[in-house]
């Protein structure tokens, strides 16, 4: 969180004896002093103090290579356990909540057929539980993303961006728009309310950015940027990284002699929902939005909550209503509108 920790890959070689085998005879250990196999770790995701991390290890299993979720903490390993019987150990960690409690990753069963879980640290650091993101026969597909309380997962297929939630199971949160493929995720601020990256389609020598906010949905990020009168000195910006409370984006643009450049973004989180409504009603002021409240338009959903403590504050709830005034003129307060 603050840089003073990285993760990154590891290629490690450790005595894991290698197998020989033929026809006439069963697989042997060859001695310790032959040749040997190379086990390999990689780290995928680190916790906000950098004392936990998570990705997989590769070793033998049965004289198959198998890879295996793991987490150290610490920078002691610990193997993460299978949900059952029915999975075998190949699997892999993705991410890590920022409190470090809760780890989501993917494991696979004997059919290869692949389940997002989430393992959940026990208070003395030694043991982790583990549950399978299943609902009503839904999984939630590839887990990569989870917030500080565990309450919430963030998943990935091909082309969509997927939650899920203790309450509600599994909802699709957005899909690729026509003409892109692929939908690639580059950072999430803790709680999991704003995500950025890129969409990937026919043209992969333009790079087209995202953000996507709970209370605005997916946006282009180029345009979103544009909306918020500022320029990057770039063309085809993608976001690369968000800070935890999502009030610092970085990420790299092409310059006007065509090499990369990189830009930070800062942005009032606040201000920052304020800000992509407005463009969302096509530039609406204060008072427009005021009495779209006042006719319980659905779009001026934007608080489930008046206490800005609460965590449904700034968060829709399904209704237009009170809270959604509270918002409204805190962010009137605060001079976003």
């Amino acid at each position: 969180r603050d840089g003073t920790v990285a993760a990154g890959r590891i290629d490690a070689f450790t005595p894991a004896a290698t197998l020989r085998s033929s026809r006439s005879a069963s697989p042997v250990a060859l001695p310790d002093t032959a040749e040997r196999e190379p086990e390999r770790s990689r780290v995928d995701a680190i916790s906000a103090d950098g004392r936990v991390m998570a990705g997989w290890t590769s070793r033998v299993v049965r004289r198959d290579w198998r890879i295996v979720p793991t987490a150290w903490i610490d920078g002691e390993r610990h193997e993460l356990p299978r949900p059952g019987h029915i999975f075998t150990t190949a699997g892999w960690a993705q991410g890590v909540s920022p409190s470090g409690e809760h780890i989501v990753g993917v494991m696979r069963s004997p059919q290869r057929a692949p389940f997002s879980v989430m393992w959940s640290k026990s208070p003395d650091d030694e043991t982790w539980s583990v549950r399978v993101l299943q609902r009503a026969g839904q999984t939630l597909p590839g887990a990569f993303a989870v917030s500080s309380d565990g309450r919430t997962t963030l998943g990935r297929s091909t082309n969509a961006l997927w939650r899920w939630t203790n309450a509600g199971g599994v909802e699709k949160l957005f899909e690729a728009p026509s003409g892109f493929w692929r939908v690639d995720v580059h950072g999430q601020c803790d709680g999991l309310r704003v995500v950025v990256g890129q969409l990937r389609g026919g043209d992969l020598e333009t790079p087209t950015g995202y953000i996507w906010t709970e209370s605005t949905g997916l946006r282009n990020f180029d345009q979103f940027v544009r909306d918020l009168g500022l320029d990057l000195l770039c063309s085809h910006p993608v976001p690369r990284w968000v800070s935890g409370d999502g009030s610092l984006i970085v990420g790299e643009g092409q310059g006007e002699d065509g090499r990369i450049i990189g830009w930070m973004l800062r942005i009032d989180p606040l201000c920052l929902q304020a800000t992509m409504l407005a463009s969302n009603l096509g530039g609406g002021d204060f008072f427009e939005m005021l009495s779209l409240i006042a006719a319980g338009d659905p779009r001026l959903d934007i608080s489930g909550s008046i206490d800005p403590t609460d965590g449904s504050w700034a968060v829709p709830d399904g209704r237009t209503d009170i809270a959604d005034l509270m918002l409204l003129m805190e962010w009137r307060t605060q001079g976003c509108i």
